[in-house]
């Protein structure tokens, strides 16, 4: 857990931080295993990533949407140091858009949303990490399919560090919440 001072803003340094033991564990988008030899990574379940906008974007009443009309629009996508980045060239390459889109990048859930209620901007991001905007009506999935690409998700720890109790505690409840939701 966070022990003070300023929370990382990015993922490389919340990874420095759970590295440098200033927190305890992470929970999130996996890095690729050989990336990190010095953490455990444990698998929890696989999210996928889709484009997202605000509930009165233009394209929130289109059935159908190409490409070329997803081009138009600004889009919000995660850091280049984020574990989605490497396969989100590569899936909105393959849906027909752009890659060389103007983006903005960000490292915050948070940020996304107000960026998404500013503007008729687009959003690459999971359904998970979005699931009280949507609940809450002020963002929607659009109906555009990137090609499936699993995103596994879940728990980083230190391999060289077992557990507190207290941290043992906290992803036993944690893994039976996430047993508990199978709509992922």
């Amino acid at each position: 857990m966070q022990r003070g001072g300023k929370f990382p803003q990015t993922y490389d340094e919340l990874i420095y931080r759970l590295q440098s033991e200033y927190v305890d564990v992470v929970v999130g988008g996996l890095p690729p295993a050989a990336r990190f030899a010095d953490l455990h990574l444990e698998p929890l379940f696989e999210d996928r990533l889709s484009v997202f906008a605000r509930a009165r974007h233009p394209l929130a009443t289109r059935r159908r949407r190409r490409g070329t009309e997803l081009s138009r629009y600004r889009w919000i996508v995660p850091e280049r140091s984020s574990v989605a980045e490497p396969m989100l060239e590569v899936l909105l390459e393959r849906a027909g858009i752009h890659a060389q889109l103007p983006k903005l990048e960000y490292a915050s859930i948070v940020a996304v949303n107000g960026m998404l209620q500013s503007g008729d901007m687009l959003a690459v991001g999971s359904r998970s990490q979005l699931q009280e905007e949507l609940r809450a009506g002020r963002v929607i999935e659009l109906s555009y399919p990137l090609p499936a690409a699993p995103w596994p998700c879940g728990v980083i720890s230190r391999a060289a560090a077992p557990p507190s109790v207290a941290m043992h505690a906290f992803l036993e409840i944690l893994r039976a919440m996430i047993r508990g939701h199978p709509q992922r």
